[in-house]
């Protein structure tokens, strides 16, 4: 016989109504934590800003590298400018520019 026709007094219908009602609670659990990670996900990324790098190793003539050269890295549209000074082998990063903005 099916479940839930298993008694004439409906003691097992009861089983299976409790067993619908775990069912819907589990789903709706499930979904709450989908939910939230999805958020937390997506919250995230919405703070992260969109920031790119620009960097290179200054050379003389010869392809020797520049220590201590002055670089400056500025905005055009802002007028903001970045100052480095090159490292032992010429090299320099401004890790934190604002990505698609013109750099003069």
């Amino acid at each position: 016989m099916p479940e839930g026709h298993e008694a004439e007094n409906g003691v097992g219908v009861t089983r299976v109504h409790s067993e619908g009602k775990m069912q819907v609670t589990r789903l709706r659990t499930y979904v709450g934590v989908l939910v939230l990670a999805l958020a937390v996900l997506f919250c995230g990324r919405l703070n992260a800003g969109v920031t790119a790098s620009i960097s290179g190793t200054v050379t003389d003539a010869s392809g020797a590298a520049v220590v201590g050269a002055t670089v400056t890295a500025t905005n055009v549209d802002t007028g903001v400018a970045f100052t480095q000074n090159t490292n032992g082998q010429g090299y320099y990063s401004f890790p934190v520019a604002a990505a698609g903005k013109i750099y003069d």
